[in-house]
């Protein structure tokens, strides 16, 4: 049995103390915030788990108020909440974040959906070495397009598995849009995917 003090209740409901970010730590939220929410968008990294990291910011804050508690110095609890502890919720939550991503690659996501999410790792790292060593570049193509042909030998697929994980890539937005050159057919990737990483 949980008995109340008295100085606990107010009208026969529990008191509850209201405790608020400091300017710094706020500035930290909100960059944290933004920056999952960005994150979420098509072809993102955080596209399929919107479910964890559109709430994960809020999580943070939570996680940085009981910092915040646990290491108040004395019996009176601080009304704001540091830049230390709201940085200290953001690096927590951001590990957990991970973690989900690596669940989900692992167990849920559907074979379809880790094929194409494979495949666009490679795109990446393809555009990666092109962008960071133009030397490499050995068509008359830009940085971040791709042949058909050389997306097949990337991919490892058969024809029909590949033309499946295309739609779905550019589905995403990992592939921006192909044309025809030739008897070629040219893919122009994302190259946001460089700057940020895939799925």
């Amino acid at each position: 049995l949980i008995t109340m003090q008295e100085d606990h209740i107010n009208n026969g409901r529990l008191k509850r103390d209201t405790i608020t970010l400091d300017d710094e730590a706020k500035a930290v939220w909100v960059k944290f915030y933004n920056s999952t929410e960005i994150m979420q968008c098509k072809g993102e990294a955080l596209e399929f788990i919107k479910d964890v990291s559109g709430k994960i910011a809020d999580n943070a804050s939570r996680l940085a108020c009981l910092f915040h508690v646990l290491e108040s110095e004395s019996d009176t609890i601080g009304d704001t909440i540091s830049k230390k502890h709201m940085v200290m919720g953001c690096e927590v939550a951001e590990y957990y974040l991970q973690e989900s991503l690596i669940y989900l690659e692992s167990s849920e996501l559907p074979i379809e959906f880790k094929q194409a999410q494979d495949i666009s790792g490679r795109l990446m790292s393809y555009a990666m070495k092109r962008k960071q060593d133009p030397s490499t570049i050995k068509d008359s193509l830009l940085w971040n397009e791709i042949t058909h042909r050389n997306v097949q030998r990337l991919s490892r697929q058969n024809k029909k598995e590949l033309g499946a994980i295309l739609i779905e890539l550019e589905d995403a937005d990992h592939l921006l849009d192909n044309r025809k050159v030739g008897k070629s057919v040219i893919y122009t990737i994302n190259p946001r995917l460089v700057a940020g990483g895939a799925l």
